[in-house]
């Protein structure tokens, strides 16, 4: 089976992420591939001019697009530590996590199994993934590391 990743730029690049396009993933999904989405952690109350964005995360988008997944379908940016461009504090990220985990737990109420919660990947920076996973224990599943060898891409 292959594997095809969807970044959903959910609050962000595409803000109005239509239900059409996750349909339109499903219909890959019944015919070859395994979808994997992610959920963009970028939008947030205010970008600092040192490149860092504070705020809690906005996820109006989240919760209806996991509500689809559940009842419709099926089960990157580099913004941790030193990241290109805009970063995210792990005690930020934290509290982001948690929020998720409601999200999810919310929808699935009555029903399982649940879905994991993975935390992000990106460059890496020690102290900041040691704070995240330490303060994240109850609401996040695993730990996921990637990096773009080539940058952040145009979208960043």
């Amino acid at each position: 089976m292959k594997i095809l990743f969807v970044q959903l730029w959910i609050g962000g690049l595409l803000r109005n992420v239509t239900m059409e396009l996750v349909a339109g993933a499903r219909l890959l999904f019944l015919i070859w591939a395994k979808i994997i989405f992610g959920l963009n952690a970028l939008p947030r109350l205010t970008l600092q001019s040192d490149g860092s964005a504070t705020g809690s995360w906005n996820f109006t988008n989240a919760e209806s697009f996991i509500r689809y997944t559940l009842f419709e379908c099926c089960s990157g940016n580099e913004l941790c530590g030193r990241g290109i461009g805009t970063t995210v504090a792990a005690s930020q990220y934290v509290n982001d996590t948690a929020s998720l985990h409601k999200i999810v737990q919310n929808v699935y109420k009555g029903v399982g199994p649940k879905p994991l919660i993975l935390s992000l990947g990106g460059f890496f920076d020690a102290p900041w993934f040691k704070e995240l996973a330490d303060k994240s224990t109850s609401s996040l599943d695993a730990v996921t590391h990637h990096i773009f060898n080539l940058g952040p891409g145009r979208y960043c």
